[in-house]
């Protein structure tokens, strides 16, 4: 996936004529050509004066160990405009959907045998159902699903092998249509994929991978059957190995292939169902015909995938050209597709973290807060210049990282105010950067295991965000001050009104004491509590009025003679007794010509 390393192919047409030079991608691009004029002679097309056959796409089966996002990109930029990412499939499940149709062998009147595969899968659901049954558990679920194991190689390429979870096509009427899949769900749980000049040496190992994956999705359960795709001289070499590696994990019960339910004997091991050749092809081009609505009666939901990476994904992040980079794994092997998306914050104070003490401080606050501060920026800026995430992947589990794309630096943006254009040509202009204080890099894979990434973020730079952030904490202490005075104050307000009215209700009840002592107006709280809160905007008229009527001067709380009130003889309120005050004043404001100056109308209820 590098432009500037690319391998040429040189290709002699005729002897008289020079080679002509071929990039890998011309000569697939060449054999899709060519496979689409097969297909439209087989369609009764003329060969001659006819290009309509340039445009039909391609449903291209890809190998797991060539399932990485460099390969997709390649095999769809040789199949050119006519494909995309819709148009790739995982070729196991492509051999799986074209063994349900195409039958290897014939009997000797030329018809098909039974279908091998239907049969075994048919048995092992029926098995299922019964044991449900018997265990009374739902008659749908994970439980009542076959597993089978796909296994197949390019000789001197690469191995891949899966297991997959099988539901039944319910909704197949008959047999309508002969396209129809018998089985409509196929959820990949486990894979095993890699390339190796000799893959039959490997393939031990795959078995026991696969096996130790469902033994801990499922407990206790196994494959019912063996599939095998590829080349007849190539399945049948993977049959023998097949078959010895079988026996020998037979005889375990934790480890074996089978499930411990399906016979009285565990040492029968599980058949290895070959192929036809292309059954690989005729699957694709049915599932691409399903799903592309090529076929009308046949809906596209009657075929669910769901895939698992067949290869590793991860991140190589570099702090600085004198640090070593750190490289962390996000997408393993057999995760479940599509993938993520995997969020990864990036921050200039954990750069400058890194820069100075190492990428293990990362994620510690103590020294990270430490590079926050304002004296701090031009740290911070220089390293979040040189902050580099470069995506990575793995093509199988002991391979070695291959980059993805080109590397991404999440904590830099371009700044065209600062760039020197003046003597910059035509077409050369120069580009100023600017480190970002904060950001986010988000990856995700898609269903088809192509890798994309996305940077987003305010976009500030370090000045401009610490600027922010002094101003954001700023306005959050003045709008927590603001708060406590405003609230606060209403609180003290009520709490000084309350402790005034009641000092003055005291006053009140010791100068009625004071002055009128044995009347109905001497103790009665009530009643001096109502007058104060009555007055209680022009208290100095209140007191005037009591000193005109009573002819004493009201003196201050601290002024009364002490003891005043330990006589306060017990009264027993009655409510025919008070007098209605206010009721009183508007009778008298009606009844007077002219409202009094002083406001006499109160002297009862004085």
């Amino acid at each position: 996936n590098d432009d500037y390393d690319r391998i040429a192919v040189s290709l002699s047409l005729h002897s008289s004529k020079k080679p002509l030079t071929f990039l890998p991608e011309e000569l697939v691009g060449l054999s899709y050509s060519k496979a689409k004029l097969w297909a439209h002679l087989s369609g009764g097309g003329v060969e001659e004066g006819e290009e309509v056959y340039g445009d039909y796409p391609v449903a291209i089966p890809l190998p797991g160990y060539a399932n990485s996002d460099a390969g997709l990109e390649s095999v769809i930029e040789a199949a050119g405009v006519n494909c995309n990412e819709g148009l790739v499939y995982n070729r196991g499940i492509c051999a799986l959907v074209g063994a349900q149709k195409i039958s290897m062998n014939a009997n000797s009147n030329g018809q098909p045998k039974p279908n091998k595969l239907l049969q075994c899968v048919g048995g092992e659901l029926e098995r299922l159902g019964k044991l449900a049954k018997l265990q009374e558990k739902p008659m749908e679920g994970e439980h009542t699903q076959a597993l089978i194991m796909l296994v197949g190689y390019t000789a001197g390429i690469g191995m891949e092998s899966y297991v997959v979870q099988l539901t039944p096509n319910t909704n197949q009427k008959g047999d309508s249509n002969i396209h129809t899949p018998a089985i409509a769900g196929y959820k990949t749980l486990a894979s095993y994929c890699y390339r190796d000049a000799n893959p039959l040496d490997n393939l031990e190992d795959a078995i026991e991978h696969l096996m130790e994956t469902v033994q801990t999705l499922l407990p206790g359960r196994g494959v019912c059957a063996v599939l095998t795709y590829g080349t007849l001289t190539e399945q049948k070499a993977a049959a023998l190995e097949l078959l010895s590696i079988l026996k020998a994990t037979a005889g375990d019960q934790t480890g074996s292939l089978l499930d411990p339910n399906t016979k009285d004997s565990v040492n029968v091991t599980p058949p290895p169902i070959a192929t036809r050749e292309d059954a690989v092809a005729y699957g694709a081009c049915v599932m691409a015909s399903i799903s592309h609505l090529r076929m009308p009666d046949i809906p596209p939901t009657s075929i669910a995938t769901q895939p698992v990476l067949t290869s590793r994904v991860g991140i190589r992040t570099t702090y600085g050209p004198d640090i070593p980079p750190t490289y962390k794994i996000i997408f393993d092997c057999d995760r479940q597709l599509p993938a993520g998306p995997y969020k990864l914050e990036c921050r200039a104070s954990e750069c400058a973290a890194a820069v100075a003490h190492g990428p293990e401080v990362v994620g510690d606050e103590d020294v990270v807060g430490k590079f926050m501060k304002k004296g701090k920026i031009p740290e911070r800026d220089l390293a979040a210049r040189a902050l580099e995430v470069q995506m990575v992947q793995k093509t199988h589990r002991e391979s070695e990282w291959v980059t993805v794309g080109n590397p991404i630096k999440p904590l830099c943006r371009e700044d065209n105010s600062k760039a020197d254009k003046s003597d910059a040509k035509d077409g050369d202009e120069e580009v100023a950067y600017v480190g970002c204080e904060a950001s986010t890099l988000e990856i995700s894979v898609n269903a088809s295991g192509t890798i994309t990434s996305c940077v987003y973020g305010d976009g500030e730079s370090i000045v401009q965000a610490t600027k922010t952030a002094r101003n954001e904490k700023l306005q959050k202490y003045f709008w927590i001050l603001f708060s406590i005075l405003f609230f606060g104050g209403f609180f003290l307000k009520s709490y000084w009104e309350d402790r005034v009215q009641r000092l003055d209700t005291e006053r009140l009840l010791k100068y009625y004491r004071l002055a009128s002592k044995g009347t109905m107006a001497d103790g009665d709280y009530h009643q001096a509590r109502y007058v104060v809160y009555k007055y209680r905007n022009k208290k100095d008229k209140l007191w005037k009025k009591l000193e005109r009527k009573y002819d004493l001067k009201v003196p201050e709380l601290w002024e009364f003679p002490e003891g005043l009130m330990d006589d306060d003889p017990v009264v027993e309120e009655e409510k025919e007794d008070v007098e209605d005050l206010d009721a009183e004043e508007e009778k008298e404001e009606k009844t007077a010509q002219k409202p009094p100056v002083d406001d006499l109308d109160d002297e009862d209820e004085l």
